[in-house]
């Protein structure tokens, strides 16, 4: 992931503090932690990092999409992924404070995630291995649509989600919050 400008320019928009833990940030995770029953009377730790797929996905409390700029002068991950969203993941605990409670997150995860849907007015282009570009198909300009008519005509093809291993935020110093 290193190498590739537009993620790197995501990562850092989405590690900022002010945007990783803002009020919409802080209230879905206060709610993610209220219907998993650590909003009680004795401090509950919580790590949403670890887990299976599915379960990651529903533990998220923060995301930004990234990559609009993906038609032309693409690189490799554009040309696999197209847009995609990275999601924030916590670990920390929750514990009574007066009469609501304390939510201290020690360690933050993100991951991609990305539907491969083949739906909406998209041109899919034309990933040349050779000089690494992304360019119009030279068979024609080749849509979502296409895919979609594929998958009628010969029962085959389908919607899938590809997912990334969670990462750590290196550095991370704390946030804590009431609720």
């Amino acid at each position: 992931m290193q190498k590739y400008g537009e993620v790197q320019e995501c990562w850092a928009d989405l590690a900022d503090p002010s945007y990783l833990f803002n009020a919409a940030a802080e209230d879905a995770l206060a709610s993610i932690l209220a219907t998993e029953g650590a909003l009680a009377s004795t401090l509950v730790e919580f790590d949403h990092t670890i887990g299976d797929i599915e379960t990651r996905k529903d533990k998220q409390f923060q995301y930004l999409t990234c990559n609009d700029a993906y038609y032309m002068g693409a690189d490799g991950l554009t040309a696999a992924l197209g847009r995609f969203t990275v999601y924030a993941l916590a670990k920390g605990h929750a514990e009574p404070e007066g009469d609501g409670h304390r939510i201290t997150v020690t360690g933050v995860a993100f991951f991609m995630r990305d539907g491969f849907d083949f739906e909406g007015d998209q041109s899919l282009g034309h990933w040349n291995y050779e000089d690494l570009t992304m360019t119009p198909s030279p068979w024609g300009n080749v849509e979502n649509a296409d895919f979609g008519d594929f998958r009628t005509r010969h029962g085959k093809g389908g919607d899938f989600w590809a997912y990334a291993v969670p990462r750590v935020l290196d550095g991370f110093g704390g946030h804590d919050y009431a609720v």
